[in-house]
């Protein structure tokens, strides 16, 4: 079929330079929401906001009106090709803020010296990058299947193997956002290189039609697979970039009276889809048996999720007492504010209106991508006019998947659905209708994002304060009650906590065991809050390691004889330091001591039932 040479920006696309430098430029400020000190400088965020900024830079040919975003595509194809590999030398960047500076100030230096010396040859350069991105992506996305597939057949070193180690023994993807992302600029690589005559036009006419379908569906399909949030971060920078670029008429066209009646639609649709989800679930509220079994699928899990969303609400929609244990569940940012307020009341609607646009989103926009597909399939299109299509895929999964957990995620899928609905550059086939549909959803997203956040900051003043002991023994208690806490009780994480002899006082302590809780399910038989006693009581801290162990006992009793057993052996070891502990525990009443404990010393077990 013909090929042809992608045009400079030139109208809207035009004015994407800026506007995409402004996105990319917009993540470190977003670091409040995201977690601790310094993250803003990881390879995680960078690598997103550079690899897409160099993806559009690559695919919308920036040479012709912005040089200095030329840079961008090598910094990507650079990060691509080495992040799969797992060279130790790259990894560490996630954790090292100085060495992630300077790596990517090198980046930087090596990216304007390439394109200093290809001014001439500027079709041959960004040919090279797309090859490389086209081959990293793909060999990305290998990796990442052989993970979700087989994951026992990859040595240890391609695993996610960090602080977070015991995902390696899921076979989570190691930053799986990547495999996704990548797997999406290896299809737009593939695209340039076709349309630039590269590949003598053979694969336009099968990626035009039933194989881009296909391949989509497989970004998609990875992207379920996973539970990164790395794709939501993508859509930040290209949804500012398309909303800019709309001019100021957008928002004005948006809304107008048919789309006052979309956002009418868009509040009817949340009060019908949570039971819809329910309904699919067909296990009732929490994690429920999906977990028990043990089920390895983040989709799998995550219906279920909707539906305990739908059921906390159900319960008591204002009393906080059903939604108490839901935040306490996700804990939006509570890793960031240690002491979250598990009772803000306030924030209810809004998480929920924002929970079901995430997933009307993300079928909208699967729904726009089928539409797409069928045009260009029988208008008998450029391969370049599909790029997208490679967009959409990514940002419908992640509306799909990550929206029901962390309020920061919103972004991404607002700001894109804003940039679309405004009529940016990348939505050139959409109808007036749809474009507004799109636009008053990102501007309800972003509203009620205002709102929860407002409502969050008002009711967190001083935020380190900690609850009352009166209103703590409330949350908890129906925390405990509630079938998600129930579902992953068997399943706490050793490396959950921070756990030193310093101790934790216990909303801090809950609330990293809330934020963790998605990843309970993953592997069972952890004693993070066990150990946290032995090592109070190691450290001389009699009082404070005999509360954590009631604490611990009263969560997760399962884990309790096989934490003691540990601790008489090492009472052995020890001498007399962690006897105390010990004691404590024989004098628990109704929970008798494992035959370990009967020895050396010891008296022999309680007889359940007796103190």
């Amino acid at each position: 079929m013909p090929t042809a040479v992608l045009p400079a920006p030139s109208g809207p696309a035009g004015r994407l330079g800026p506007a995409l430098l402004l996105g990319l430029l917009s993540l470190p400020l977003l670091q409040p929401l995201h977690g601790a000190p310094m993250q803003f400088f990881e390879s995680e965020w960078l690598a997103m906001a550079l690899g897409l900024g160099g993806a559009l830079a690559l695919l919308l040919g920036p040479a012709g009106r912005w040089p200095a975003l030329a840079g961008l595509p090598l910094q990507g194809a650079a990060w691509v090709a080495l992040q799969p590999l797992g060279v130790p030398q790259v990894y560490p960047l996630n954790h090292a803020a100085p060495t992630a500076m300077l790596a990517w100030a090198g980046l930087l230096l090596a990216a304007g010296h390439a394109w200093r010396h290809a001014v001439a040859e500027r079709g041959a350069l960004w040919d090279a990058v797309a090859a490389a991105l086209l081959l990293a992506g793909l060999l990305n996305a290998a990796l990442g299947a052989v993970q979700v597939l087989a994951p026992e057949a990859l040595p240890g070193w391609l695993l996610y193997s960090d602080r977070k180690s015991a995902q390696a023994a899921t076979g989570q993807l190691r930053h799986q956002g990547h495999y996704v992302l990548t797997l999406g600029w290896a299809l737009a690589a593939l695209l340039w290189l076709d349309a630039r005559g590269r590949l003598g036009g053979r694969a336009g006419a099968w990626i035009s039609g039933r194989g881009l379908a296909a391949l989509a569906l497989l970004v998609l399909g990875l992207a379920l697979s996973t539970q990164r949030a790395a794709l939501v971060y993508a859509g930040l920078p290209l949804g500012v970039a398309l909303g800019l670029s709309a001019g100021p008429d957008g928002l004005r066209r948006a809304l107008r009276r048919r789309g006052l009646l979309a956002l009418a639609l868009m509040l009817a649709a949340t009060w019908a889809l949570p039971p819809l989800t329910q309904a699919l679930a067909g296990e009732g509220p929490g994690l429920g048996t999906a977990s028990a079994r043990g089920a390895e699928s983040a989709w799998a899990l995550r219906l279920p999720m909707w539906a305990s969303a739908w059921a906390a609400w159900q319960s008591a929609p204002w009393t906080g007492l059903g939604f108490d244990a839901y935040t306490a569940f996700h804990a939006e940012r509570a890793h960031a504010l240690p002491n979250f307020r598990y009772t803000t009341h306030a924030h209810q609607l809004p998480l929920h209106l924002l929970a079901t646009l995430g997933l009307g989103a993300g079928l909208g926009l699967l729904g726009l991508l089928a539409v797409w597909l069928r045009r260009l399939g029988r208008a008998g299109r450029q391969p370049a006019e599909a790029l997208p299509l490679l967009l959409l895929a990514p940002a419908a999964a992640a509306c799909l998947i990550e929206l029901p957990t962390h309020v920061a995620h919103l972004l991404g899928p607002i700001a894109l659905l804003l940039g679309l609905g405004l009529g940016g550059p990348a939505a050139p086939d959409l109808s007036v209708p749809a474009r507004r549909l799109l636009a008053v959803g990102g501007l309800l997203g972003a509203l009620l994002l205002a709102w929860t956040l407002a409502a969050f900051l008002a009711l967190n003043r001083p935020w380190r304060e900690a609850l009352p002991p009166a209103e703590q023994a409330r949350v908890l208690h129906a925390g405990r009650a509630h079938p998600v806490f129930q579902a992953v009780a068997d399943s706490v994480l050793d490396d959950l906590l921070p756990l030193d002899a310093r101790g934790l006082d216990p909303t801090t302590l809950d609330a990293h065991l809330a934020r963790n809780a998605r990843s309970l399910a993953w592997r069972p038989g952890s004693r993070g809050l066990y150990r946290r006693a032995a090592l109070l009581q190691r450290a001389g801290q009699a009082e404070a390691a005999r509360a954590a162990l009631d604490r611990a006992q009263a969560f997760y009793p399962a884990h309790r004889q096989a934490f003691l057993a540990r601790l008489c052996r090492g009472a052995r070891q020890e001498g007399a330091a962690l006897q105390p502990l010990i004691d404590h525990a024989r004098r628990t009443p109704g929970l008798p001591l494992p035959s370990a404990c009967a020895g050396d010393g010891d008296l022999p077990p309680t007889p359940q039932g007796e103190t």
